[in-house]
């Protein structure tokens, strides 16, 4: 079996990646000030954390999603943590339904 060549970008990505997954961890070195959930059961895998950010010194949501998300049979779950109101599940209905689409 023949191997591809290296990609000449393939060093800067693993750099920028590697970058960006630094700056998450320094992020959450300081702990929302909330408790982050996370999925107990059904095991699901692999794990990864979605999103999460400070905005003006505030913890916006916290996602972690479970499984894959380009599966159609799925399973796929997504698990926010956040402050304040819970989201109108309608809203929630159509990102869903948009993500699906894409």
């Amino acid at each position: 079996m023949e191997s591809l060549p290296l990609d000449p970008e393939h060093a800067g990505f693993v750099e920028r990646a590697r970058a960006h997954m630094q700056k998450q961890r320094e992020e959450l070195s300081g702990r929302p000030p909330f408790p982050v959930y996370a999925l107990a059961t059904p095991e699901l895998s692999p794990g990864a954390l979605a999103e999460v950010y400070r905005e003006n010194d505030a913890w916006a949501p916290v996602k972690i999603v479970y499984g894959s998300p380009v599966a159609a049979d799925g399973p796929w779950v997504n698990v926010t943590t956040s402050l304040g109101e819970s989201p109108d599940l309608a809203a929630v209905l159509v990102d869903e339904r948009d993500r699906l689409f894409d």
